[in-house]
């Protein structure tokens, strides 16, 4: 494959399963978790309480994505909920692209998030994140029957388009964290093939939400907001996209360039404000899927 295609070969909402192989290209890979075709289903699956139920051999079972849980200690949050969503939210979920760039960088394994699934123990970033990103992919089933696109990130990029809810489990449980936080490379990965569909469909594409789930600062921070500013400038209008920032965990640095990206791009001169942020108490107060609800509904109505 050609190098100029790199920007095309994700396709959250374009491309069948059957033309997505597992693909190398310039650092960054494309593959379903599996090395299979995708299966969709229909009706929703359990949830993440009556899985771990079932079986404590399943790959969330009762420790996030196939890890040990620990009591909860004391100067870690303590709780974590997943609000139902309403038909209503459901149905303005379903009116996006949803795509999850999350961090599998080294300190994503620190055991200071409370489990959705077993109160009152903890669990790593890296399980929190899984299960809060099955909990997404299970509520949106309906209205997002093309699944969700996640992209995982650290030295290199992983992307996964397409994702159903059966199909998260074994993304966390078969990438494990380590390495630096390259954020910059798995944001412009997806800018990159949100543009070329726009161009592709001629502008006929749906407005895309990226949630980007960290914990701390990223390696190159001056690439990452120069990235978003681009962006800024290709955009027609500024429904088409929008970045959730959202922090796991309390490293005061990465809240720091967060907040910053929230407030000031632009300043930076950005041509529209296309980022939001959410600190990690706010996340675990309703969890990942009425975040990204409320965010859509914060920025029709111009926050």
């Amino acid at each position: 494959m050609k190098s100029s295609a790199r920007s095309v070969l994700l396709s959250f909402g374009l491309l069948p399963w059957l033309s997505l192989s597992s693909i190398a290209q310039d650092g960054f890979r494309l593959a379903r978790p599996d090395g299979g075709s995708s299966t969709q289903s229909s009706s929703a699956p359990p949830t993440p309480v009556e899985r771990a139920q079932e079986s404590t051999a399943d790959s969330f079972g009762n420790n996030g994505a196939g890890g040990q849980s620990h009591p909860i200690q004391l100067g870690i949050e303590k709780t974590s909920t997943t609000v139902k969503l309403n038909a209503s939210e459901l149905e303005e979920l379903g009116r996006h692209d949803i795509v999850l760039i999350v961090d599998k960088s080294e300190s994503m394994r620190a055991v200071d998030c409370p489990s959705i699934l077993v109160p009152g123990y903890a669990v790593s970033r890296w399980e929190w994140c899984g299960q809060q990103a099955y909990d997404l992919a299970r509520q949106a089933a309906p209205v997002l029957p093309d699944g969700l696109g996640v992209v995982i990130f650290s030295n290199f990029t992983r992307a996964f388009p397409h994702m159903s809810a059966q199909d998260i489990p074994m993304i966390f449980a078969s990438n494990h964290p380590g390495g630096m936080t390259n954020e910059a490379a798995a944001v412009e990965l997806v800018l990159q093939d949100y543009f070329s569909r726009r161009k592709q469909e001629h502008g006929k594409v749906r407005p895309m939400l990226i949630a980007v789930i960290t914990d701390g600062l990223p390696t190159n921070t001056m690439a990452l907001k120069r990235d978003l500013v681009e962006a800024t400038q290709e955009m027609k209008r500024e429904s088409e996209l929008h970045f959730v920032f959202l922090q796991v965990g309390a490293d005061p640095q990465g809240i720091g360039f967060v907040r910053d990206l929230d407030e000031n791009l632009m300043r930076d001169k950005a041509k529209f404000d296309i980022v939001t942020s959410k600190t990690f108490p706010e996340l675990v107060r309703t969890g990942l899927a009425k975040v990204l609800v409320d965010c859509i509904a914060a920025v029709d109505n111009g926050r």
